[in-house]
């Protein structure tokens, strides 16, 4: 013969009773848990946390590279791309400084950018190369160095320039090639800003000259005045 029950129980922890003269208790649902014993409800996980099963007694911190900026989740969401979260239970991801990215979700830190490549702005994704002229000789740069006057960088991605060559020269900045010296001039030396003037005296019809033996003297008969 059955009997009733002297006493009525609590409900376990992870399991709750809404309402009175209940035979069963019900089990927390996702999102949410029961940490103690004898509840009438159950809670919503806090905001960086989630509980991804039935009847939980507790509920998990998201990962790193994870947030949830919401209540009651059953799961985190990863960072997007360009951002990252070096924290646990986190409520938000941060954007990756200047000079850094990140190419894909779910990351817990930056990357620098490489050498050739810079990131002037913040939540960058991936890291745009130096224009031609410019150069990157360093990791997690925010701008590109243009080329020096007598240097030059033909491609995109530079990572140094390059001197130019003899008989060539760049007057200014930022060059992505060099001018072959004009008839009348020569640069003997690599890096030239500028190529130097014949002798009075002396031609030469020769374009890119790199030496000064180029400068003929003027036939008998004829003469030059102005030097080049």
């Amino acid at each position: 013969n059955s009997s009733g029950s002297a006493q009525c129980s609590q409900c376990v922890r992870g399991t709750f009773s809404p309402a009175q003269a209940a035979s069963t208790c019900d089990t927390c649902g996702l999102g949410s848990y029961g940490g103690s014993a004898g509840l009438s409800a159950c809670s919503d996980c806090s905001i960086g946390f989630f509980q991804a099963s039935l009847g939980g007694s507790s509920c998990q911190p998201c990962s790193t590279g994870a947030f949830m900026s919401g209540h009651g989740a059953s799961s985190c969401s990863l960072c997007f791309a360009g951002t990252f979260s070096d924290a646990s239970n986190a409520s938000s991801c941060l954007r990756c400084g200047a000079g850094s990215f990140a190419s894909e979700a779910g990351l817990r830190n930056c990357s620098k950018c490489q050498l050739g490549t810079f990131a002037s702005g913040v939540g960058t994704v991936n890291c745009s190369q130096c224009v031609g002229g410019t150069f990157a000789s360093l990791w997690g740069l925010t701008l590109c160095a243009r080329c020096s006057p007598g240097s030059f960088q033909q491609r995109a991605g530079g990572v140094e320039c390059e001197r130019c060559a003899s008989g060539s020269y760049a007057g200014a900045d930022g060059a992505e090639s060099c001018d072959l010296c004009a008839p009348g001039r020569f640069a003997s030396a690599q890096g030239s800003i500028a190529c130097s003037l014949c002798p009075s005296g002396t031609f030469s019809t020769s374009n890119g000259a790199n030496v000064s033996d180029v400068c003929t003297a003027c036939d008998a008969g004829t003469y030059g005045t102005a030097r080049g």
